[in-house]
């Protein structure tokens, strides 16, 4: 399974707290090993990310994903609820 990360994923994540930093890691690889892993909370998003889904981070933090038609997984956005 190949990532990127866009530029507003990049910019984001570089203003979360180190301790998330660690968390994004441990899920990005749970997520590499099995994308639909209960743990994630993997799920379809609505109104303006139709055709995106969202994984867990954190109770807090959020990883907003497309799969790219080339098969690719493209990480967008990190939310807080």
């Amino acid at each position: 399974m190949l990532f990127s990360w866009s530029r507003d994923y990049l910019k984001q994540y570089s203003r979360l707290p180190k301790k998330i930093h660690e968390q994004v890691e441990v899920r990005t690889l749970a997520f590499a090993r099995n994308e639909f892993d209960p743990i994630l909370s993997n799920h379809k998003l609505s109104g303006g990310y139709v055709g995106k889904r969202s994984i867990n981070i954190t109770g807090d933090y959020r990883a907003i994903y497309q799969r790219l038609e080339n098969g690719m997984i493209e990480f967008t956005r990190t939310v807080t609820p």
